[in-house]
C-alpha cells in the first residue's frame, strides 16, 4: 500500500511540475517581462506563486511620472510600484499582476490606457488570468494626474484608484463618487501643490463620494513614492474593493 501511495505522490508531483513547466521560476520568485503593446510598451510583473491554472488575479496598473517619459522599460524597473513593494510587502498582500506602461510623450491618454488594459486581458487569457472586477489604478506625479484623468473618463473600469502627488479637474471629480479613491500628497511638495490633491478629494466628497480620502504626509516633499508603495495597507485597502457588474 505504501508503495502505491508513493507512486501516486510521484505522479502527482510530476503532473504539477509538467503543468507549470517553464513557469517554475515565476512560481517561486515571480518575474518581470518587457512587452510590446499597440498602445504603450509596458512591463508586466507576475507575482510569486502565480500559475496560469490558478484563480484569476487582480490587476494593478501603474502610471509613471514625467521624469521617465520615453526613457525605456529598463528605467521603469527601478521606479514602478512593484520595485518599491518587493522586499517590503508580503506575497499575500501583493497578489497582483502588475502592468507598468511607458508613455513617449507628456501626459497620459485615458483611452490608450484603457485599451492597454483590455489588450492585456484579451491577448493571452489563459496565460494571464486576470479578474476583470479587480482592476486597480495608481500613479505618481504626472501619473497621479493620469490616474485621476483616466478614472474620471472610465469610472466603471476600476475597482479603486490611488493617485500620488497628483491632481485633476475638480469639475470632473463627481464622476469618481462611486470609485474608492485614496490619494497621497506631501504638504511640503514644491513640484505639485498639495492643494491639487486636496481639491480633488474635497470635490469627490462633496459629490457624495464617501470612499474618497487623502493621506497628508506631513513635511514631505514631492518624493513620496517609496514611502507610499512600501506600505502594505495600501494593497490591503485595494483588495477590499471590486467592481459590481
Amino acid at each position: 500500500m505504501k508503495y502505491f501511495c508513493w507512486i501516486v505522490l510521484v505522479v502527482c508531483a510530476g503532473i504539477f511540475l509538467f503543468r507549470i513547466g517553464y513557469d517554475v521560476k515565476t512560481y517561486l520568485f515571480g518575474s518581470t517581462l518587457a512587452c510590446r503593446g499597440t498602445e504603450y510598451d509596458y512591463l508586466l510583473h507576475l507575482p510569486s506563486g502565480y500559475t496560469d491554472f490558478d484563480e484569476p488575479r487582480p490587476l494593478l496598473v501603474f502610471l509613471h511620472g514625467a521624469g521617465e517619459i520615453n526613457k525605456g522599460l529598463d528605467v521603469l524597473k527601478g521606479c514602478d510600484v512593484w520595485h518599491f513593494a518587493k522586499g517590503h510587502v508580503a506575497a499575500k498582500d501583493y497578489p497582483f499582476i502588475t502592468v507598468s506602461p511607458m508613455t513617449p510623450r507628456h501626459g497620459w491618454e485615458p483611452l490608450r490606457v484603457v485599451r492597454l488594459v483590455e489588450d492585456v486581458i484579451a491577448r493571452q487569457p489563459k496565460r494571464y488570468r486576470i479578474d476583470p472586477t479587480r482592476i486597480y489604478l495608481t500613479g505618481y506625479s504626472m501619473g497621479g494626474f493620469g490616474t485621476f484623468a483616466v478614472a474620471c473618463e472610465y469610472p466603471e473600469r476600476f475597482a479603486a484608484i490611488a493617485p500620488l502627488a497628483g491632481g485633476g479637474d475638480p469639475e470632473q471629480a463627481g464622476r469618481l463618487k462611486s470609485v474608492p479613491t485614496w490619494a497621497f500628497h506631501g504638504n511640503a511638495d514644491k513640484v505639485v501643490a498639495y492643494e491639487c490633491s486636496a481639491k480633488m478629494i474635497a470635490a469627490i466628497q462633496t459629490a457624495g463620494g464617501e470612499a474618497a480620502k487623502l493621506t497628508t504626509l506631513e513635511g514631505a516633499g514631492h518624493g513620496i513614492v517609496g514611502d507610499v508603495y512600501r506600505n502594505p495597507d495600501l494593497y490591503r485597502w485595494m483588495l477590499e474593493h471590486q467592481v459590481s457588474h
